[in-house]
């Protein structure tokens, strides 16, 4: 086999991984939003705490997330970390405009947008994390 085809073969393999990656990132990310929001949300229901702190905690879960999903596709590959960090964070932030397009009935505010800067920022984040983590021997 020539040393082109061994190539194509080894960047098809490392896309399919990227792939991969990004899907176990993306439901990595999610679940750990979906637990961050359900934790927040009992302490909200049990301290009576108002409506301000409602979107700090969701900017809160949502960041967090976007970081562990960063983190999550950039470790197995241990470099690219600020590509790949935003590359994770792009399909949580999507499934975020989803939910804000359905809970305000088809409409997006400016609070959207610094949730997702804050989410890019924090994706970007894990995966330099990710790739500036030393590998164990």
């Amino acid at each position: 086999m020539s040393k082109g085809k061994k190539k194509n073969i080894a960047e098809q393999n490392e896309a399919r991984a990227l792939m991969i990656r990004i899907l176990v990132g993306f439901v990595t990310g999610m679940v750990s939003m979906l637990l961050l929001m359900a934790i927040f949300s009992s302490i909200i229901v049990k301290s009576d705490l108002n409506g301000a702190i409602v979107y700090v905690f969701g900017l809160l879960a949502s960041g967090l997330a976007a970081l562990l999903s960063g983190f999550v596709v950039t470790r197995p590959f241990h470099k690219k970390g600020l590509p790949f960090g935003i590359l994770a964070s792009l399909p949580l932030i999507v499934a975020v405009c989803v939910m804000a397009l359905i809970a305000n009935q088809g409409t997006i505010g400016v609070h959207f947008y610094i949730l997702a800067a804050i989410m890019l920022l924090c994706g970007a984040l894990g995966g330099i994390f990710a790739a500036n983590l030393r590998k164990f021997k």
